[in-house]
């Protein structure tokens, strides 16, 4: 989203003084290659894909995706896949999640399917106007499968990428744990 692409700038700029060489785009991860390809970008080092970047779809979807990627990529080219782990999401799910932020408000209700890994909801989106009264925005029904750590190394490795290092946290660089809240997989193309 312009949002999520706005705020890397930032973060870029804060980090190196500068954009530098780093490319941001937004696009619809099932449809990366060609986002690249119309920006005439095929020689990248990296890609990163952040929060839900795949789920969904099915699982077989979300092995394509990686594999187009892994099709257009470079050798050498470093793939980090940042997910909510579903683990954890399990552990500690919440039905009904509200997000209170100065000017937006959103109401989140979840349903998960413990056979498919399957998350349901409807998120309900809304702006604070000025006499504290909130206007409807946006309804969003979200489909969302979760994935364990190992559930989403074999996926990615049967893209063709080859699975190197995980974290559970990537602020702080630490190791997944069955309670670290997301999973972030470097993996690399290899021939």
């Amino acid at each position: 989203s312009p949002y999520y692409i706005n705020e890397a700038r930032q973060l870029a700029k804060r980090l190196s003084g500068s954009e530098g060489r780093i490319r941001f785009y937004e696009g619809d991860p099932m449809n990366a290659v060609e986002v690249l390809n119309n920006h005439q970008d095929t020689d990248f080092a990296g890609i990163i894909l952040m929060e839900a970047s795949h789920g969904y779809f099915s699982e077989g979807e979300d092995i394509e995706m990686f594999n187009d990627l892994f099709e257009d990529a470079k050798e050498g080219c470093v793939l980090i896949v940042e997910s909510e782990n579903r683990d954890y999401t399990l552990k500690n799910f919440r039905s009904n999640i509200h997000h209170d932020f100065k000017k937006y408000h959103i109401d989140e209700t979840w349903h998960f399917n413990y056979e498919t890994s399957i998350s349901e909801g409807e998120c309900i989106y809304y702006y604070k106007e000025s006499n504290e009264n909130l206007r409807l925005i946006l309804e969003l029904d979200t489909r969302l499968r979760l994935y364990s750590l190992h559930e989403l190394i074999r996926i990615i490795q049967s893209a063709g990428w080859t699975f190197k290092k995980c974290y559970g946290n990537l602020m702080k660089i630490e190791k997944p744990k069955y309670d670290s809240a997301d999973l972030i997989t470097v993996s690399e193309k290899r021939l």
